[in-house]
């Protein structure tokens, strides 16, 4: 009689392993499909997750990009950094940004400006825009936390913090307008 348990015992271990692994790839799909775990989270950029506990970016503004044509090539809800403190926090410490949101930086001249990463967990593309709000310089795909100087090689008196690849999803390049509009709708 013993010897027939141990047999039992020996076919049951299989069977555990296959109900382990069905039951781990049902739980992925479910992720998959529910939108916790995509494409972008597999790469390491930021997108929401749901069991974050970090403060989301306030809605300070709206920044909308604007093509050669007039078209709007994309729009952005941002918070604003203008003051020295903010500016020097950035998006230092956070780990995700919803797509459709950024950082947007106010200097008080217009002179070229240096960034790093140093303490910042998302890539990003920086978007450095001159006083008469044309794009100037991009910088995508930048490496979080680094200390490698992310340069604008030209005056800019913003700079505009998105989701890496958000620039090649919508066009946005050198020399397109930057409309930035503040107003009651955005909580001021």
């Amino acid at each position: 009689m013993p010897a027939k348990n141990k047999n039992k015992k020996r076919k049951s271990f299989p069977v555990k392993i296959v109900l382990l692994f069905a039951g781990a790839i049902i739980v992925g799909t479910v992720l998959l499909f529910t939108g916790i775990f995509d494409e972008n989270s597999r790469k390491g950029s930021a997108v929401k997750n749901i069991t974050s506990r970090e403060t989301p970016l306030r809605h300070d503004a709206d920044i909308r990009i604007i093509g050669a044509d007039s078209s709007i090539v994309a729009t952005f809800r941002v918070e604003i950094a203008e003051t020295e403190q903010a500016r020097m926090k950035g998006l230092m410490y956070r780990s995700i940004m919803p797509f459709d949101q950024g950082l947007f930086f106010i200097f008080e001249r217009d002179e070229p400006r240096s960034f790093w990463m140093k303490n910042t967990y998302i890539p990003l593309d920086v978007i450095f825009i001159n006083k008469k709000m044309e794009i100037v310089r991009i910088r995508k795909d930048t490496r979080p936390r680094t200390l490698d100087a992310i340069r604008s090689d030209h005056p800019a008196k913003y700079v505009l913090e998105v989701n890496s690849g958000m620039t090649d999803r919508y066009g946005i390049s050198e020399g397109q307008r930057v409309i930035l509009e503040r107003g009651e709708k955005n909580g001021n």
